[in-house]
């Protein structure tokens, strides 16, 4: 399994929504419909405004709405959830990470950015940040120290300040 990079400075949500359905299916299972959602109702800011992401935490809680709906609709084994603030903990992170599932984390780096969190054992976060092109090792191409992920700085792939935290939580039922 090989994910993907961003094709642009602004799609960095909509790659990450991306590679975590490939995180979580087969190739060949991934609903066509959760890709769809994906294309139609990401990347909705103006990508002039410098700092800014092309992608409104409106925008991807919608999408997490959107899955919701699709899931009951046509039967999808599939739950995203949406989180913010200070219902946004490492803990939790963790946990979802530790039953099969990936999280998706709104961070500062140079500007607003989103990366994939796909691992995490006693020490490190193992992480696919889509805007690194270097080869990467499947599933992750940096490695951080726990204490880089979980504070409340906002630096480079921190979670931040608690009223600017946000993730997705996506994981399969079964």
């Amino acid at each position: 399994m090989r994910l993907n990079c961003q094709i642009s400075d602004y799609d960095s949500a909509s790659t990450c929504l991306l590679n975590s359905l490939i995180c979580l299916y087969k190739k060949d299972e991934i609903p066509l419909i959760l890709v769809k959602i994906i294309y139609l109702n990401s990347l909705d800011l103006n990508p002039k405004i410098i700092g800014d992401c092309a992608s409104s935490k409106w925008t991807m809680r919608r999408i997490c709405f959107k899955y919701k709906k699709a899931s009951f609709k046509y039967d999808l084994d599939i739950n995203y959830i949406y989180l913010c603030n200070s219902n946004v903990t490492f803990d939790t992170i963790k946990k979802y990470v530790d039953n099969k599932g990936v999280v998706i984390v709104r961070s500062k780096k140079d500007v607003i950015h989103y990366y994939l969190i796909t691992n995490i054992d006693s020490n490190y976060v193992y992480i696919w940040d889509p805007s690194i092109y270097d080869a990467g090792f499947g599933i992750y191409n940096k490695v951080l120290n726990i204490n880089e992920v979980d504070n409340t700085k906002d630096i480079d792939y921190s979670l931040g300040n608690i009223k600017n935290r946000e993730i997705i939580l996506a994981t399969r039922y079964c």
